[in-house]
């Protein structure tokens, strides 16, 4: 495939992700969606590391962009979670060039191709945990895009002849640019080493490759060097007093959290659940069996796309260069129950999904079709749930907020759930809270009784439990977050006793 070849018609790109924007912006969600997104918000409302808004490494770039959209939004939470509708959607676009591109290289038809590409397009925009995270607030859509950006520019490097300097110049920038968004991502930069081994082999290029070589590696510091150099200034020594602190809390005890009872075999377990029922809308025990046919449809296409792998070295070099590192990065080192951590591992089932595409027209518009409609008819009644159905915290705040009078009242939660301390400061700040563990409630409690308040509380004192009534319980659909609480009670110290304990499902 030469280099300077057409990346495909823009319309059908363009209209899968308007279609996809469309959808995101009609479910987009009405409250923070993690500890991670309060952090982020408070982050754009006043910038420090050191105090966690947000959390090292800081994602000064991502930080950035959502500073210029706050300027439109007016508001931190609404503009974050654009940056993430707006990234999510518009990741169809170099999915769809990719597999265009794979296809095209494996000597498939024009039509061929084009047809895998709007599938892997659908795939994308239709799959749960594409839709539900690309409407919550985090680094990860926006990362996402740029690190599909960065495979497709070092894939088109890697297929040319006699590729030209440009696309390695501008895969570089946008390297530099991501890790400030999202550093975790950096190991999807791999890449970007196939890419310049190809330009350094290029028989037209060896003569200038020591200059591309330094003008790269210019482009991917420059902007590595802006970010980091701001924020540098901005926290000084204290920005690597942070990383020491996170990376310790990320990587410490790496014996234990991964190989000691038998983690080394659940890991990879529950990763495989995450990434076929959060990420793909497929079946697991316990979920209905409806969803068995989205998976052999997905079984299907991938089966098919590994086959057609065979007869493109680009595409196999590339796919596994950018997932193959994530994926042992993320077995190795991260808690593989949160989903959102299998972000890129689904979009890279999307692109190799989209590779096993039939050939033949009429056999590929009938898999689009059906493929389509069965993860829309999984992910659209996650996605509006998600929209309506917060966080149980989130739930159990605006309850509070309904039913009780912050003058009069006061809020102790427990260190078992100890973002819902964070969530009272966001959206019901005037009520007086303290974060405590069991051992200190008893105390905590009889001190603000003794102001005249009446003390609520996320769970009873365990030594006094008959003290406490339970008021109501909050909780959430697992499918809508992989990693819990999925439940949590409001009890009311002293209070009335309830007629009987009320139930979450109520």
């Amino acid at each position: 495939m030469e280099e300077g070849r057409s990346a495909g018609p823009w319309w059908p790109a363009l209209a899968l992700a308007a279609v996809a924007l469309l959808l995101r912006l009609l479910t987009a969600p009405t409250a923070v969606d993690s500890l991670d997104a309060i952090l982020f918000v408070r982050g754009l409302e006043r910038y420090s590391v050191m105090e966690a808004r947000p959390h090292w490494p800081g994602y000064p770039v991502y930080m950035a962009v959502g500073h210029v959209l706050a300027l439109i939004r007016g508001d931190a939470e609404a503009s974050l979670r654009l940056v993430s509708i707006l990234a999510s959607s518009l990741s169809v676009w170099p999915l769809m060039a990719l597999v265009r591109d794979w296809r095209l290289s494996a000597g498939s038809p024009s039509g061929d191709a084009g047809r895998a590409a709007v599938m892997a397009g659908l795939l994308w925009m239709f799959c749960p945990m594409s839709w539900l995270v690309g409407t919550e607030i985090g680094s990860d859509p926006l990362g996402l895009l740029m690190a599909l950006i960065v495979l497709w520019l070092c894939s088109r490097v890697a297929a040319s002849a006699s590729p030209k300097p440009r696309p390695l110049l501008a895969a570089g920038a946008l390297a530099g640019l991501l890790l400030g968004v999202r550093l975790p991502y950096g190991s999807l930069l791999l890449p970007v080493g196939h890419a310049l081994r190809r330009q350094a082999l290029s028989p037209g290029e060896r003569r200038r490759t020591g200059r591309i070589l330094v003008a790269w590696a210019v482009a991917t510091m420059v902007p590595v060097m802006g970010w980091l150099g701001w924020q540098l200034w901005k926290d000084g020594a204290t920005f690597f007093e942070m990383a020491h602190l996170r990376l310790a809390a990320h990587y410490g005890n790496w014996t234990e959290r991964v190989i000691a009872n038998g983690n080394w075999f659940a890991r990879p377990a529950s990763l495989a659940r995450v990434i076929l029922v959060d990420g793909l809308g497929g079946w697991w025990p316990g979920l209905p069996l409806t969803r068995m046919v989205v998976t052999l449809g997905w079984a299907v296409l991938l089966v098919s796309g590994l086959r057609r792998l065979r007869t493109s070295a680009v595409a196999r070099a590339m796919l596994a260069l950018w997932a193959l590192p994530y994926l042992t990065m993320i077995l190795l080192f991260n808690d593989v129950a949160f989903a959102r951590y299998a972000f890129p591992l689904v979009a890279g089932l999307c692109l190799l999904g989209g590779l096993g595409t039939p050939a033949g027209q009429s056999l590929a518009l009938w898999s689009m079709a059906a493929m389509a409609s069965l993860l829309a008819a999984v992910a659209f009644p996650l996605a509006w749930e998600h929209r309506s159905n917060p966080l149980p915290g989130v739930q159990w705040v605006r309850y509070l907020a309904r039913h009780a009078r912050p003058e009069r009242s006061a809020v102790v939660i427990t260190d078992q759930v100890p973002v819902v301390s964070l969530i009272v400061e966001q959206y019901a700040p005037e009520f007086p809270h303290a974060l405590v563990s069991l051992s200190e409630m008893p105390a905590v409690v009889a001190a603000r009784e003794a102001e005249g308040r009446r003390v609520y509380s996320t769970s009873p004192d365990p030594t006094a439990p008959q003290e406490w009534t339970p008021i109501a319980c909050f909780a959430r659909n697992p499918l809508l977050q992989s990693r819990g609480p999925w439940e949590i009670w409001l009890y009311e110290h002293g209070g009335q006793p309830a007629p009987r304990r009320p139930s979450c499902r109520d």
